[in-house]
């Protein structure tokens, strides 16, 4: 690998529209929403490993950015607050206007909650709370400040689209994701190996596949890269550079 330091995790994770693989759907909303840079809340929900995260980040960092966006909605990764991706990305703040935060960050303690809808209130860009549908008494408070005009974009996710309440979704504009059919993800994983510097057969691939979904992973491709980078760490002797 040109980084054997750096997870294929954080190497290959996008950062922009365009690097996203699958979930066609949801990108091409989130990319006309994200060209207008309006306020508005988001409802990306699905099941685990499908990018629900990652596509409020870019969506997020798109909003915020400071440089010149390519066709209208891709961050320009140059200007602070695209510099600032990685803090963002695992909730350190930093110096970026975008606040991340998701139910297992807080418990049912009033100091804890007081202080979440504080930063909400005071928020200078973006806001993503992950896990929405395990706030499940604070729905109503952030359902009142949707009925009213927002100052900056709310973006929530979920795995869990029943637990919650129709009235709140009624606020947000809704995005599904869905993991990679076999044919995606088979693609896929011969693109990283080509770029890694391994050679790929059909019967290597048919097997990572077959793993993903013994691990239930299918179709996930966070786990499918941590599963690449052990065949990558066993198999180094078969690179063909």
């Amino acid at each position: 690998m040109e980084d054997n330091q750096t997870p294929l995790t954080l190497k290959y994770r996008p950062r922009r529209f365009d690097q996203v693989t699958g979930n066609v759907d949801a990108v091409t909303v989130l990319r006309g929403l994200a060209a207008t840079k309006n306020p508005r809340a988001i409802l990306i929900y699905g099941p685990t490993g499908t990018g629900k995260t990652l596509l409020s980040n870019i969506y997020a960092h798109s909003v915020v950015c400071k440089g010149k966006r390519e066709f209208g909605c891709e961050p320009c990764g140059g200007c602070g607050e695209c510099e600032n991706w990685d803090s963002t990305f695992s909730g350190e703040f930093g110096n970026t206007s975008i606040r991340q935060v998701s139910a297992a960050d807080f418990t049912n303690s009033d100091q804890a909650i007081n202080s979440m809808i504080s930063d909400l209130d005071y928020s200078w860009g973006p806001f993503i709370i992950n896990e929405i549908d395990r706030f499940k008494n604070l729905q109503s408070i952030f359902l009142q400040r949707l009925e009213r005009q927002i100052k900056h974009s709310i973006i929530f996710t979920t795995t869990n689209i029943e637990a919650i309440d129709s009235q709140f979704k009624g606020r947000c504009t809704i995005i599904n994701t869905h993991r990679l059919d076999d044919q995606q993800m088979s693609d896929y994983l011969r693109m990283i190996c080509k770029k890694e510097g391994f050679t790929a057969d059909d019967r290597m691939i048919h097997r990572m596949l077959e793993k993903l979904a013994g691990q239930d992973s299918k179709g996930q491709v966070r786990d499918a890269l941590n599963l690449l980078e052990q065949y990558f760490a066993v198999n180094e002797v078969n690179k063909f550079n």
